[in-house]
């Protein structure tokens, strides 16, 4: 009940931040959370699989590429509207999850994050290899942009507002589903899995509809990035960026609401400002997540956060024990 109170107190102030960048900072930080949270999206699915689910993935770069490419193509080759074409990627990922995730979800633990390793790593060849239809590593160019009557998301703004309304719309989501019967199913995947069978829960079904849900989430941040930047490139959707979201997802804290976001934010955040070291600043970077695993190895924000709750708690207490003793010596007397 700590973590769920804590967890609660620090998506509330993570709100307050998203509300106030774009008033108090200027337009690079605006551009910059707003990629913040187009990741966080991907964050946000993977926490559906691995944290709710026990999939251990590293396949989010596949479904970030289908719906990334899924939209360049078919808004440049084929004029379809933007709007349109994100849904349509979408409606790809899922397919192409479910297609995949039947056979795959039969391996258990790290034999299924080795596959999912290997599929975003067919995923990069495919497309460098298919050169006449993805661009290979040219990538695709003149993609138009998302927009919303007058305004285009190409403009940081309204890109950022975009962005941080999806992402308050995939927590939502994606915590109503927690809290429904699919959701408990998922809890029980994730600790008992051996139960789960016994208790009528149809295991690899489960598994399925979960990965499902991660791989929408990932489309839609992959047409997001590719949609802003107007350019579907492969160093986007490669090997790395399934290890960078993974790893967003334990710095933040799995299981948790704050956790996607603040993971996020960490891993996209300190690499770009830690550039002014010169030459230590990735080696500054990898000593810096290893620092948070070992220290905090239930997540950054969680633990910041219970630590924060803890703190207050004693300082109340404490507070609270003069008065005690006054009234006591008061019944005394």
């Amino acid at each position: 009940m700590i973590i769920k109170r804590a967890d609660a107190g620090l998506l509330a102030l993570l709100a307050l931040a998203v509300i106030l960048i774009p008033l108090v900072l200027d337009d690079y930080w605006v551009l910059t959370f707003g990629s913040v949270g187009a990741i966080a999206l991907a964050v946000i699915g993977l926490n559906v699989a691995m944290g709710w689910a026990g999939l251990l993935s590293f396949g989010q770069p596949v479904f970030m590429a289908v719906g990334g490419y899924a939209t360049g193509l078919l808004t440049t080759r084929y004029s379809v509207d933007p709007w349109l074409a994100l849904l349509s990627g979408i409606a790809l990922s899922a397919l192409v999850a479910a297609v995949i995730g039947f056979p795959v979800l039969k391996l258990e633990s790290h034999y299924f994050a080795v596959a999912t390793f290997a599929m975003s790593l067919i995923a990069a060849s495919v497309i460098n290899g298919a050169q006449s239809f993805t661009g290979g590593a040219i990538g695709i160019t003149g993609i138009p942009a998302l927009t919303i009557g007058p305004l285009s998301l190409t403009d940081h703004l309204p890109y950022y507002i975009m962005v941080w309304l999806l992402v308050a719309l995939a927590l939502l989501a994606t915590y109503a589903i927690r809290a429904s019967r699919t959701g408990r199913a998922f809890r029980v995947l994730a600790t008992r899995p051996d139960v789960a069978d016994s208790l009528g829960i149809g295991v690899r079904r489960y598994r399925v509809i979960a990965f499902v849900i991660s791989a929408v989430l990932a489309s839609v941040a992959g047409s997001l990035i590719v949609e802003f930047s107007t350019y579907a490139s492969p160093d986007n959707f490669n090997g790395d960026v399934g290890i960078l979201v993974f790893a967003m997802l334990f710095i933040g804290g799995v299981r948790t609401a704050s956790g996607p976001l603040v993971g996020a934010a960490i891993v996209t955040v300190v690499p770009v400002e830690a550039t002014a070291i010169g030459k230590y600043s990735a080696l500054t970077f990898e000593l810096i997540l290893l620092f948070i695993l070992v220290v905090w190895p239930r997540g950054l924000g969680i633990s910041a956060a219970t630590g924060a709750e803890d703190v207050i708690g004693r300082i109340a207490q404490s507070l609270g024990k003069p008065r005690a003793r006054a009234a006591e010596g008061t019944g005394h007397e």
